[in-house]
């Protein structure tokens, strides 16, 4: 539920990866998805060049312990010195805390990637503001791209392009940032289109060999509401669009 971690020092300006455009790939003779608006360079927000707090020191809320070798670290590596599995969030990823029970004055805190520990399936997250936390994937929203299709009220919106910043568990909506004209607002994940290069949870699957598993999104099928996946077992299969959170 998210313990502190200390002695990790502070984020250096990771690279962005998985934000790439999905550029003209197609699935079953269907057309190319068009690229996203938004496009992610390499990261360099203002509180990820150097200005994190320290380490916080000392465990609290966690039910593993810290995942070691966190300083000398290389980017793309995971926490204990492996590269970074293809259905893991890269280092540099920006993160939404979200669904902590215990220690629930982290919710809604920003953050970002550090690493990935492959043994208990954690990510190390340094916490803008200062601090870091291991977290399991359900409890981190990735802040992505993407391209609004199939609202029925607000057809206005389709075809439009915003940025995730948070999602509600609850709902089963996402929180959308918007540009020109400058909004926010609560969409079904079925109308939010993912890039291809998003990591995402799979969820309310049928599988069980499926259900929960971390996945890359490989693929868009727009035409099918479908995305093409790899999940962390090394299946590749369609799943429809509301079976995902990135």
């Amino acid at each position: 539920q998210g313990f502190q971690m200390g002695g990790f020092g502070p984020g250096q300006g990771f690279p962005m990866g998985g934000f790439g455009p999905a550029d003209g790939f197609t699935m079953g003779g269907f057309p190319p998805f068009p690229p996203f608006g938004f496009p992610m360079p390499p990261m360099q927000a203002p509180w990820a060049a150097g200005q994190f707090a320290g380490p916080s020191g000392g465990g609290s809320s966690g039910s593993a312990g810290p995942a070691g070798g966190g300083r000398g670290r290389r980017p793309g590596s995971s926490a204990r010195g492996q590269p970074t599995p293809a259905h893991a969030m890269p280092v540099g990823t920006r993160v939404v805390v979200r669904g902590l029970e215990r220690t629930p004055e982290h919710n809604g805190r920003h953050g970002m990637v550090a690493g990935f520990d492959r043994t208990s399936a954690r990510y190390e997250v340094q916490i803008q503001g200062g601090g870091m936390l291991s977290l399991r994937p359900k409890n981190l929203t990735q802040q992505c791209s993407t391209q609004i299709a199939g609202v029925q009220k607000k057809q206005d919106l389709n075809g439009r392009t915003g940025e995730i910043v948070g999602y509600d568990e609850q709902s089963g909506r996402y929180t959308v940032n918007f540009q020109q004209p400058s909004t926010t607002l609560g969409l079904q994940r079925k109308n939010c289109l993912l890039q291809a290069g998003t990591r995402v949870c799979l969820i309310e699957l049928a599988s069980e060999r499926h259900n929960g598993q971390m996945a890359l999104i490989t693929g868009v099928d727009r035409h099918a509401g479908r995305y093409m996946v790899q999940c962390q077992n090394g299946d590749e299969i369609k799943v429809k669009l509301d079976k995902v959170v990135c």
